[in-house]
Formats: structure tokens, sequence, C-alpha cells
């Protein structure tokens, strides 16, 4: 499993575990480690981190948007690490909502850093940043979402609405088994629980999926 479930990570040094797990195990063993990894100063460790995440960068494609994409992720992880060294306030929130939390910050900080990843151009990249909350209305947002479904393909606006609500849904059923998951099977795989699973409630799942 080369992606394990990582937009279920609760920090970006947990998400570079789930996440293309051969690549970072490999700049892990072979970069990170042999530059002195954390035992050391936190300069250095700072250095190394910056060091590492600009490889990464640059694994991806020699481009700008690549190193930036990279230096993100060494701030991420430059932060995540200071904090955890020196802020020890207790988090008193209840498990699911800290859990959530936690999830929901990891994907936006993964999320922003993939503009400049995607973008053609640096400037490109800060032009999206720079627009990404121009315009914001739920009005125009249901517009350009009906216009870029219906240019996919010739359908009734009934079916472009079922087509919203039926990726909702999905993206709801999603989101509770990765809860399921967590919190029901601690983290077993979910297709062992699928397979456990009583013989006539699996051939309703089946059915329901198809």
């Amino acid at each position: 499993i080369n992606f394990n479930y990582p937009y279920t990570a609760k920090s970006i040094q947990d998400f570079w575990r789930r996440w293309h797990i051969s690549l970072s195990t490999w700049f892990r063993e072979y970069v990170y480690i042999p530059l002195g990894g954390n035992r050391c100063s936190i300069p250095r460790h700072i250095f190394n981190l910056f060091a590492v995440w600009s490889l990464t960068g640059l694994w991806h494609g020699s481009a700008w948007t690549f190193i930036i994409w990279g230096v993100l992720h060494a701030i991420y992880r430059t932060a995540e690490d200071l904090k955890r060294k020196y802020w020890r306030k207790p988090d008193k929130r209840p498990k699911p909502l800290k859990f959530w939390a936690k999830v929901a910050g990891v994907f936006t900080l993964v999320t922003f850093s993939q503009i400049f990843f995607r973008a053609n151009t640096v400037g490109d990249a800060f032009y999206y940043v720079g627009h990404l909350f121009s315009n914001l209305s739920p009005a125009v947002f249901v517009d350009d979402l009906y216009k870029s479904i219906a240019a996919g393909f010739d359908a009734t606006p009934l079916l472009i609405y079922a087509y919203i609500a039926y990726s909702v849904l999905v993206t709801a059923i999603i989101v509770y088994m990765d809860w399921y998951r967590q919190f029901r099977l601690k983290g077993k795989c979910l297709t062992t629980a699928f397979l456990t699973m009583k013989q006539p409630y699996r051939i309703l799942c089946y059915y329901i999926l198809v």
C-alpha cells in the first residue's frame, strides 16, 4: 500500500508517512537521516528539512513551482516540529472533534501547496492564490458548477442536479468510511472488515454500489 489513507492524516509528518510511501521513505533513509535528521541542533534540523524538501520538489520536475511546493512542505514540517517541541498546552476538545480538526487543517495545507504543484508557472500559481476568494458567492459557485458539469456531457438540468446530489452522497459515504476505519476499526483495513461482514449485508452493499 503506497498510499495509506493520506487524507486522514493528523499532521504533515503523518501525511508523508501515508502519501507516496516509497518516495518519502527513500528521501528519509538516503537524504534526511544521513544529513543528521532531527538528532542535531535546531538550526541544523531546519536546514535538513529544507534541503530534503527542496530536493523532493526537484525530483518532481525542474521548475520553480515544484521547488516552492517543496519549500512549503518544509515550512509546514518546521512549524509542526517547533510547535511539538515548545507548545505543550493540552488540547481539551473531544477526541472526534480534535481528530477531524487536525485532518481538516492538514488537508487545507496540502491542498494549498498543490496550487503551486499543478500550476504551469509561478505567476499562474500566485494568480490563483490571489483569486481564491474573489467573487465568492454561493450563486456564482452553483452556476459555475452547473456549467462545468454541463460542458462534460449532454444532459438535462434534472440529470445534472442528480449528478451533484450523487457526488455529495458519495463524498459523505467516503468520509463516514474513513471515520469508521479510524474510530471503530482502529485503523484496520476496510477491505478486511467488509469481507468479514455477514453475507446478506455484504450482498446488499454490492447492490447499493451497483
